[in-house]
């Protein structure tokens, strides 16, 4: 059985993607899109309930072999408004 993975400290304004390094918090979002780099921030996400932990995967991001594809493998899922 997978641990769970911890919990997110960031998530970028723009696309999305959750960001596990605390160091990370308030630089440019480094995904990259057809060879352009998203215009996005990490913003901190690290108050008590924003994040909650998928049930598919039971916050491991796994389903059995694959990757959990309610969560895109995070694990956890954003509970504030995406808009902040």
């Amino acid at each position: 059985m997978r641990e769970k993975r911890e919990l997110p400290s960031a998530r970028c304004t723009v696309c999305g993607k959750v960001v596990f390094i605390p160091m990370a918090i308030d630089l440019r979002c480094g995904v990259t899109y057809g060879g352009k780099r998203c215009k996005g921030t990490n913003r901190s996400a690290i108050c008590v309930g924003d994040w909650i932990a998928c049930l598919a995967c039971d916050a491991t991001g796994w389903n059995g072999q694959t990757r959990c594809a309610h969560c895109d493998g995070d694990g956890w899922l954003y509970n504030r408004d995406k808009r902040t």
